[in-house]
């Protein structure tokens, strides 16, 4: 089986929105997060902040948000592109265009 990849944006979809302050914790994406991981899927935060935000980093502590990598996927660096590359992105305000 393929390893499977989810981006998953931190402000507005982790936690509500709040930037540049931290808002509450959602939960349920929290929650979806773990269960992607007991499957084995590499998780990733996709976030405007910077990936050393110390504000940030505790968040991910505090809350036992799982993930493997922030702002980068280091499975794939011969794409040698600053897009991460994903199966999967999970963002508050995507759009579905079809």
């Amino acid at each position: 089986m393929r390893q499977k990849y989810i981006a998953v944006d931190f402000d507005g979809t982790i936690c509500e929105h709040r930037y540049p302050e931290l808002g509450a914790p959602k939960h349920e994406v929290i929650n979806a997060m773990c269960q992607e991981r007991c499957r084995g899927t590499k998780m990733i935060i996709w976030t405007c902040r910077p990936s050393n935000d110390p504000d940030m980093l505790k968040f991910l502590r505090e809350w036992n948000v799982p993930y493997d990598a922030i702002n980068e996927n280091p499975w794939f660096t011969m794409l040698h592109s600053p897009k991460i590359y994903a199966d999967e992105y999970w963002d508050d305000r995507a759009r579905q265009i079809y």
